[in-house]
């Protein structure tokens, strides 16, 4: 006795469901079709639009152009006296670094005490070349250190800086006149040696 055929056995080992079947439309969409949108789609929200293209435009080739500007000022003038127990130190020569951000170098100048022990260093005023994107993005950044060379030794006598090209732009009390004296010389941590010394004349406590 023979049992009917289901059709859906016959389906199974050999028919073919045909494209226009709803369900095959619910597969095709679910496994083809949408992940193909999203691609796209996403393919879409990467593309660059006008403005970013005219921003990476300037960010790239502005740079190119450069700006010259003068006048920017490094350090203001200074003026010290140095003693020896009270008495002035004649002939000592004392040596003035700036380091600029915008050098390799730094600049290195020399002044010699006279016979009341006073050196003078002048204001030091540069000029550079900005690119425009320097020109909204630059910080300065100065140090000053002034050196006593006594007997092949680097005494350590002021250590300032500035962020500012302006006449104030010293981050200490702009150091106008200051005084120090040998009798105070200390050796730090058994490598720097340093002498106190005490800034006079001062327009301002601190510049902001």
């Amino acid at each position: 006795m023979g049992y009917p055929k289901s059709p859906n056995v016959g389906m199974a080992q050999g028919s073919v469901i045909h494209p226009s079947h709803s369900c095959a439309r619910v597969l095709a969409s679910r496994f083809f079709e949408l992940p193909m949108l999203r691609s796209i789609r996403r393919v879409q929200s990467m593309a660059i639009k006008p403005t970013v293209a005219i921003f990476i435009f300037i960010l790239f080739c502005f740079p190119a152009f450069a700006m010259k500007k003068d006048n920017l000022v490094l350090c203001s003038p200074m003026q010290g006296q140095i003693l020896n127990n009270g008495q002035p130190v004649a002939g000592l020569r004392v040596e003035q670094r700036l380091l600029w951000n915008m050098e390799k170098e730094p600049r290195i100048a020399h002044a010699t005490t006279d016979e009341q022990g006073y050196f003078t260093f002048p204001k030091v005023v540069a000029s550079a070349n900005f690119s425009w994107l320097a020109q909204l993005l630059h910080v300065p950044a100065i140090s000053r250190t002034i050196y006593l060379l006594q007997d092949d030794q680097r005494i350590l006598a002021y250590s300032g800086g500035r962020n500012s090209y302006r006449e104030d732009g010293d981050f200490k009390a702009k150091p106008e006149n200051f005084k120090c004296d040998l009798n105070t010389l200390r050796t730090i941590n058994s490598l720097l040696q340093q002498v106190d010394c005490e800034i006079l004349n001062t327009q301002k406590e601190q510049y902001k």
